[in-house]
């Protein structure tokens, strides 16, 4: 799950911004909606441990900046007519088109068809990371970066017990930033060593560094 949150003219570059009280769960499914405000209380801690995508409206009329963030919200505050938070952007995944998102995933994320259009907080089903994969891996509308006939969404990772951390590396891969780039291929490999040894029920010391967890999977 994650958040979806639009707003009319984008969201402050400060990393503090608020929302109508009322735009909350806008858009939500139901049984999302149950999930996070039980007995008419809601659970703010839940909400902002949620990955979050900000997006300003998609009307033209607010500005030619029309490009989605990634951000991790680090507070949240509910108002009687308000809720303000506070994020941080993640420096590692690159402003989004709205364009791009709209076209390529409002049937995977079931947005309405004005949804975009209109300020308001939703929560959605599904991986924020994985499915912008395919379009993080694109470099200005060409071929993806990796060389093989797979994407990653098709990578077989659903076999995993929880694969998230190897999909959250795979989408910051910036394929405009070497050095962005090859650190987070560097993350991505000690996620995946450390889930084969884990699958395979192989002990490896948590304080070690990559040589020595290549090793140990190279020994099994």
């Amino acid at each position: 799950m994650f958040n979806l949150l639009v707003k009319a003219g984008g969201w402050d570059s400060s990393g503090n911004d608020s929302i109508d009280r009322d735009r909350l769960f806008e858009y939500t499914a139901q049984h999302l909606i149950s999930r996070f405000e039980a007995s008419g209380e809601i659970d703010v801690v839940a909400l902002r441990d949620l990955p979050t995508l900000l997006m300003p409206e998609t009307w033209k009329y607010f500005g030619d900046d029309q490009h989605a963030r990634v951000v991790s919200i680090s507070d949240v505050q509910i108002h009687h007519d308000l809720v303000s938070i506070a994020y941080v952007f993640d420096v590692e995944i690159p402003p989004l088109e709205n364009d791009t998102i709209v076209e390529q995933l409002s049937g995977k994320w079931g947005l309405g068809r004005f949804e975009t259009t209109r300020t308001h907080w939703a929560i959605k089903d599904g991986d924020l990371f994985r499915s912008l994969i395919p379009i993080l891996m694109k470099n200005d509308g060409t071929t993806s970066a990796i060389a093989s006939d797979d994407t990653p969404e098709d990578l077989p990772l659903d076999y995993l017990r929880d694969p998230s951390s190897i999909e959250e590396h795979l989408a910051r891969i910036n394929p405009n930033d070497p050095s962005q780039a090859i650190s987070s291929c560097k993350s991505l490999i000690e996620a995946t060593i450390k889930h084969v040894l884990e699958e395979l029920g192989e002990p490896y010391d948590e304080r070690a560094n990559l040589p020595a967890w290549i090793i140990t999977a190279l020994a099994m």
